[in-house]
């Protein structure tokens, strides 16, 4: 007893083998006040003493000291649970830093591939290209950009890049949503504090000649970079992505005469060749779709159906003449599945159209 439970039940233990002795004792015939002087009695009894005790202190003593170790080993976890947890931070904080230093020593050429990528003036392609500076500088998986039609009421997608090959909202009301009030109506950088569904990460204005023009969404961002830094950082990238659209506006503003069909918004065919050529480019690095319809009719009278067909478009869309001069008609983040409602809906107009299938 005294090796399995120490010291307490070894003096009961004791007792009971005491106990027992006498009783032994008696059954042999011996009385028990004969028993107070038999030296052999008291030796045997001095016995069992001896060992209960002894052993009994011996495991109390051995349970203390492991009882002690454990007590110890604990704390040496806790100390070392704290310092591991102390070197991660610190860890963290040190790649964020050399980061930075990286980035800004290498700034000089971080704006210039920025510019450079930005360089053009066509929208379209200024739009595609934010979406990769847009991922690259931010390290996010998945980047939205919205065009704010003209009465501010609906927001339309232009590009989106995602790794998880799930498309972004075609568009967006803004009276549903509180994230687009706040931006178009504060004009400033959103941040996601309360992780809000429904809500990007981040979301950010494009300006152009001081009037919200698009806006940029970006979402998958880690909890570490969900900071101060990373705001500021959205905020220059679409200051930078601002100046290189506003270009591309003032650029297309001055070529209009160029660029359109007199007294129609049909696109002469190099305009509407360098548009098609920017969204075969999305569809390959985003899979961003995009429809393609083709008039049946080679002579038809562009005029009559061009403020028609302008009627039943959203504003990414585009109407321009291929090299035949017959009417084309693009639609932005529209997929085949989509292709008979839409030739339906032109058809009912009187419009007859068809699926250019070399461009799916």
């Amino acid at each position: 007893m005294g090796n399995l439970y120490g010291n307490r039940q070894s003096v009961l233990a004791v007792v009971l083998s005491i106990g027992l002795y006498i009783y032994q004792k008696i059954l042999d015939g011996r009385e028990l006040i004969s028993l107070l002087y038999d030296t052999d009695f008291f030796f045997q009894i001095a016995i069992y003493l001896f060992i209960g005790l002894v052993v009994g202190y011996s495991i109390d003593r051995k349970n203390a000291q492991i009882q002690n170790q454990e007590q110890k080993i604990q704390e040496l976890e806790g100390r070392y649970e704290f310092l591991n947890g102390v070197y991660n931070e610190v860890r963290e904080v040190k790649d964020e830093l050399q980061l930075r230093i990286l980035k800004s020593g290498d700034s000089y050429g971080k704006i210039y591939s920025i510019t450079k990528e930005l360089e053009s003036l066509e929208p379209e392609h200024v739009f595609n290209a934010t979406v990769n500076v847009v991922r690259s500088i931010m390290s996010v998986p998945n980047v939205s950009i919205y065009t704010v039609n003209r009465s501010r009421t609906f927001l339309r997608l232009v590009a989106h890049s995602s790794k998880n090959d799930t498309q972004a909202p075609k568009s967006l009301k803004v009276e549903q949503h509180e994230f687009i009030t706040t931006v178009l109506r504060d004009g400033k950088v959103f941040i996601n504090k309360d992780l809000s569904d429904g809500a990007p990460l981040m979301c950010a204005p494009i300006y152009y000649h001081d009037q919200i023009a698009a806006v940029v969404a970006i979402d998958g961002l880690s909890f570490e970079k969900f900071s101060l830094y990373h705001q500021n950082l959205l905020k220059i990238t679409t200051d930078l992505v601002s100046s290189a659209l506003s270009k591309a506006f003032a650029y297309i503003e001055a070529t209009e005469n160029q660029r359109y069909v007199a007294g129609t918004s049909l696109l002469r065919y190099e305009a509407f060749q360098n548009i098609l050529k920017t969204k075969r480019l999305a569809k390959e690095q985003h899979q961003t779709p995009y429809l393609l319809l083709r008039a049946s009719k080679k002579d038809m009278i562009l005029a009559e159906h061009a403020d028609l067909i302008d009627g039943m478009l959203r504003e990414t869309d585009y109407t321009g003449l291929d090299a035949e001069n017959r009417l084309v008609i693009l639609l932005s983040n529209t997929s085949m599945e989509d292709a008979n409602h839409v030739l339906q809906r032109f058809a009912e107009k009187g419009i007859s159209l068809r699926v250019v299938e070399e461009e799916l």
